[in-house]
């Protein structure tokens, strides 16, 4: 009986796992490279709900305004502005609170997301005498840091004008 057909060598052993632990890393790294972008995804489309939710309402509020060419319906107002929805109650105020927007002083994020500092994740551009507006969110997964892969930064910007308002 020949050495060869009583079992493998060493040599063909550590050939077998240097093959297996490169098979074994490729796979691994598929599988960080799909759960990363899957967690990125999954950050850039809360950053995005909830965005898009706040500027629904604020679009809800600003349709409804109520103004004419000397009281318009949407005024500037601290870090925000106003909408005046009818004359018998006080205006709706929106403002940036830190890392929130806030309406009449409540929260409309279930969780911080408007980007704050010196160049807020919240302008807004009044048009038409106060008979429409601009208005731009800057939202961050973690909005106190900055844009990365894994801190994805969504940009919405929306134009809207009140139904019952004139410029005339």
């Amino acid at each position: 009986m020949s050495r060869r057909t009583r079992g493998i060598t060493l040599l063909e052993l550590l050939v077998s796992l240097v093959l297996l632990s490169i098979i074994t890393i490729g796979l691994s790294s598929i599988d960080l490279f799909g759960r990363f972008h899957v967690i990125s995804s999954d950050r850039r489309a809360q950053v995005q709900n909830a965005l898009s939710y706040v500027l629904e309402e604020m679009s809800k509020d600003v349709i409804r305004a109520k103004g004419d060419f000397g009281n318009p319906g949407i005024v500037p107002a601290g870090t925000g502005f106003s909408v005046r929805i009818d004359n018998n109650t006080p205006p709706v105020i929106y403002a940036l609170s830190g890392s929130q927007i806030t309406k009449d002083g409540a929260s409309l994020n279930s969780r911080d997301v408007i980007v704050p500092g010196p160049t807020p994740g919240f302008a807004y551009g009044i048009l038409d005498n106060g008979v429409g507006i601009e208005i731009r969110l800057i939202g961050r997964y973690q909005p106190s840091q900055d844009a990365s892969m894994d801190n994805p930064e969504i940009q919405m910007k929306t134009r809207v004008y009140s139904h019952s308002a004139s410029a005339h």
